[in-house]
């Protein structure tokens, strides 16, 4: 799971093709529980948060994330989520279902990393996070 810093947000990813030592539920695990704890901690501190989360395309590229599920994932968390929650993408849900063995449409997922460009491109999960003292639907408690 890789974290990218954008103005005042915090993005999460994590690759979801599979490899010899990485499985993408365990990196999903991670995502979902480091949103939840910082949900809390951040509550705790009187500066609560909103997040989206949702699966799509992404490419990372000289430590920067690109595509669909940045811009889902924001989305999300700009325009649904307006309080203090987290938001999930159908997406996301698709793809938690399809992963599940009782459900028999199993979701394909497509990339690869491109070694010769330094990039890694394919699918990834993506929450996004903000709080800023200057948006509305994010308040800060007394």
């Amino acid at each position: 799971v890789r974290d990218f810093r954008h103005s005042d947000g915090i993005i999460l990813a994590c690759p979801l093709m599979p490899g010899a030592d990485h499985f993408p539920i365990r990196a999903v695990y991670e995502v979902i529980a480091t949103c939840i704890v910082q949900m809390w901690a951040q509550l705790v501190a009187g500066r609560p948060i909103r997040a989206g989360i949702d699966v799509g395309t992404g490419m990372e590229v000289a430590n920067e994330l690109f595509g669909a599920s940045v811009v889902k994932a924001y989305v999300l968390e700009s325009t649904k989520a307006q309080y203090p929650r987290l938001v999930v993408g159908q997406d996301f849900v698709n793809y938690l279902k399809g992963l599940c063995p009782l459900i028999p449409s199993r979701r394909r997922i497509v990339g690869q990393p491109s070694e010769s460009s330094g990039s890694r491109e394919g699918r990834y999960l993506t929450p996004s996070s903000s709080c800023s003292s200057t948006r509305r639907a994010c308040p800060r408690s007394s």
